[in-house]
């Protein structure tokens, strides 16, 4: 009888141990959602799904999954919070900004019904900065815009159009509603400021990020979006409105504005620029779930880090990456563990905010 049971034990631990050997050798599986086909989002993370596809010595497997656009990814994770907590699904990530992350954490109104609490950083993209331009030399500031038709996006992308714009003009520039707002999307936008149907475009740069030794954050290196770089290519001079920094940051409340950050942009950073001027911006982020294992975040940050070259040759944004990528401008409770160790193996500094 005892020696039934010893051997009863000892099957028992080595069929844990064979368990639990399996276990460890199987790859930790990683979902990026992805935004439509063609969409920066998309081209960046099938370089990264591309890159895994050719590594052999990687404990992750990592795909992508195309979705309709944010607000399917944003209820889709929503539903599965407890599943990637519990290991029934793989752990996923999604891009975003550092302006729209306490939204989505904080189940803030559009998301009220969708918050993401556990919502983690796992690295910092490029940045995305939002400028105001004009071929009328007379528009000098956005208190200038007062009458004057300006294009932004749709209606359905309010992020990108209403929400960041109606506090910044009612603390700082007279009003909201005084400007003749156009939700025309970025290309009929530029198209109607080329054609003279409205007098302001509100484009976008990608750029590099940093902050300054004065704690400004400031474009490294910034590069037009394809509707910008047609405003800026058009053969008229194009003007670059400036917006006060010191507007930017009284006009938003955090606890409740989508913040945009003053970002300086000199003429050398952006090549067409003939001068300095403020704008708004927001760090992009790569986020995933509180949930995923400290290592899984650490290998997925040294990966990219590591061939980020190779990566560079894939996507040209990746050059627009910060070369830490610990994020600028991130509260550090927002960030995931795994950031923070791989940001140190990398031999950069982690910031005390």
């Amino acid at each position: 009888m005892f020696r039934k049971l010893v051997m009863t034990l000892l099957i028992l631990l080595v069929g844990a141990f064979q368990s639990n050997f399996l276990i460890a050798a199987d790859k930790a599986e990683v979902e990026i959602y992805t935004l439509p086909f063609g969409t920066p989002s998309y081209l960046v993370d099938t370089a990264v799904e591309s890159l895994y596809g050719e590594l052999k010595d990687t404990n992750i497997k990592l795909k992508i999954k195309q979705t309709p656009g944010a607000f399917y990814i944003i209820r889709t994770f929503a539903g599965m919070q407890d599943k990637i907590a519990s290991g029934a699904v793989p752990q996923a990530m999604v891009g975003t900004t550092d302006s729209i992350l306490p939204y989505t954490i904080e189940g803030r109104p559009p998301f009220t019904k969708f918050p993401l609490p556990r919502s983690r950083v796992i690295w910092g993209t490029a940045g995305f900065l939002k400028v105001f331009v004009t071929f009328d030399k007379n528009i000098k500031t956005p208190a200038d815009f007062v009458g004057k038709k300006v294009g932004f996006a749709e209606k359905a992308r309010a992020f990108n159009s209403s929400i960041p714009n109606m506090p910044y003009f009612n603390k700082g520039y007279g009003g909201y509603n005084k400007v003749k707002w156009q939700h025309l999307g970025s290309v009929n936008s530029k198209d109607a400021l080329l054609s003279g149907a409205i007098d302001v475009h509100w484009g976008t740069l990608l750029a590099k990020v940093a902050k300054d030794d004065q704690g400004r954050m400031v474009a490294l290196y910034a590069v037009p979006a394809p509707p910008l770089m047609e405003l800026m290519s058009a053969g008229r001079e194009l003007y670059f409105v400036n917006e006060d920094p010191k507007i930017t940051k009284a006009a938003y409340n955090p606890a409740k504005d989508q913040v945009l950050t003053p970002v300086f942009i000199s003429a050398k950073s952006l090549k067409g620029s003939k001068h300095d001027f403020w704008a708004r911006g927001q760090q992009g982020l790569m986020v995933g779930d509180a949930t995923m294992p400290k290592e899984v975040a650490e290998e997925l940050v040294l990966t990219v880090w590591k061939n980020m070259k190779r990566l560079s040759e894939y996507q040209a944004m990746f050059g627009l990456y910060g070369a830490s990528p610990y994020p600028v401008n991130v509260p550090k409770k927002y960030v995931h563990p795994g950031l923070i160790s791989a940001t140190k193996k990398l031999g950069f500094k982690v910031p005390n905010n």
